[in-house]
């Protein structure tokens, strides 16, 4: 067994060229090719291009990606959990969901819904503690 200088795989001795990467073993060891060139394997193709027909999209005249800036909202959900614990619990499951958001559109919809049940959380958990004790009967 012989190791191809490409890719370092091991060789059979009777190949022509490696398993692995293709290379031509004989040009390797700095022999002619017996191989007709007809023979020799293709050169590597590039892969296809999706057009943007195919894909739906076109590209960006800057080809520059610039995703939308994202708030957490877990730290505010955490804090109603401490407040008031049915909305922090929503609240905090709203809030990973958006986190892990793949489209810019389910963030969106998802961070509204972290926010408003962290809200209201907090404002229940304030009522609530700021009502109970100034009550006596």
């Amino acid at each position: 067994m012989q190791h191809c200088q490409y890719c370092d795989s091991m060789v059979p001795e009777s190949a022509k060229f490696c398993p692995n990467c293709g290379a031509n073993l004989f040009a390797q060891a700095g022999q002619s090719s017996p191989v007709p060139a007809s023979e020799n394997p293709p050169a590597v193709q590039p892969e296809p291009q999706e057009t943007p027909a195919e894909t739906g999209s076109y590209p960006s005249e800057s080809n520059t990606y610039n995703p939308m800036p994202r708030k957490t909202y877990l730290l505010l959900s955490i804090i109603s959990i401490f407040l008031f614990l049915p909305c922090g619990i929503v609240a905090t499951v709203f809030a990973v969901r958006a986190a892990k958001a793949v489209t810019d559109e389910d963030y969106v919809r998802k961070a509204k819904l972290a926010r408003g049940w962290a809200i209201a959380g907090i404002i229940i958990g304030i009522l609530t503690i700021g009502g109970g004790g100034s009550r006596l009967v």
